[in-house]
């Protein structure tokens, strides 16, 4: 969230004593959220966040939202599935869950935050915790290193080392195995607002993957183009056809090779 900074001052003789107007918050969608590796940055101050999928139509120009995708649907494409998150009053994820057909949990992230620090979190599927990592963190606050074990053996499954900017954007970094051997690296490009606009990832075995993401005036994801580590290129065009009050868009519509393809929807709670 953004800080409030008062004025040292104000001119009351001649103008009277009037303070600044507070800032609107922000909430960034980043870690522990569908948002990780291109983080948003929403108007005002977010409690919760559920978001959904379905098929979508195109009908005389209007986008008419089809039924829900199941688990199977969404595997098959490899997409993600739905997405229950929940915030503090300072924007950090307190709860992140993802969701079955009929809005269940199947799986979620147990966080656990100190000083404002994101410090340990669990991951739980099928009421059993199947890992966790741990984080360490610089002076700013910003993560340096996670290690992920496995449970219940709690063994060191891989780990992270992690670049930030001067700004707190996330760089690029470097996963490892639990041997410390290399695996996939990863660098960033961002904007002066922090959004991601290119992403390219590499391993030792010269795989290699890419991703370019363009916006509109709203910090809207608005293109997405981009290669998988399989040669599969992606080019997928979003739209936006319902945005609440505050400027935060609450249906998207993803387009591929000129056809609608999905709708995600969310229903935001703000304090």
């Amino acid at each position: 969230m953004r800080k409030i900074i008062l004025p040292l001052f104000c001119m009351s003789v001649l103008w009277g004593c009037t303070s600044a107007p507070e800032p609107e918050p922000i909430t960034k969608l980043g870690w522990f959220t569908n948002s990780a590796w291109s983080p948003e940055f929403l108007n005002g101050q977010v409690k919760s966040i559920v978001q959904k999928t379905y098929w979508v139509t195109e009908e005389n120009g209007e986008y008419i939202q089809g039924a829900h995708l199941t688990l199977k649907d969404l595997d098959s494409l490899g997409w993600v599935y739905d997405l229950a998150l929940e915030f503090d009053p300072v924007g950090m994820v307190t709860v992140s869950q993802r969701l079955d057909d009929d809005g269940n949990v199947i799986s979620y992230e147990e966080i656990h935050i100190e000083e404002g620090k994101y410090m340990e979190t669990k991951i739980v599927k099928d009421d059993t915790a199947r890992t966790y990592m741990k984080f360490s963190h610089d002076e700013a606050g910003n993560f340096v290193h996670l290690e992920q074990f496995r449970l219940p053996e709690d063994t060191l499954f891989n780990s992270y080392d992690f670049k930030f900017d001067e700004n707190g954007n996330w760089t690029g970094g470097q996963w490892s195995n639990y041997l410390g051997e290399p695996g996939w690296s990863h660098k960033f490009e961002h904007t002066d607002a922090g959004l991601v606009v290119a992403n390219n990832n590499s391993n030792p075995d010269g795989k290699t993957s890419w991703n370019k993401l363009t916006y509109d005036e709203n910090g809207f994801q608005v293109k997405w183009e981009g290669m998988s580590a399989d040669s599969t290129i992606m080019d997928v065009t979003s739209k936006y056809p319902k945005i609440d009050d505050k400027g935060n868009w609450l249906v998207l519509v993803s387009i591929e090779k000129g056809e609608v393809v999905g709708m995600d929807v969310r229903t935001i709670e703000y304090y």
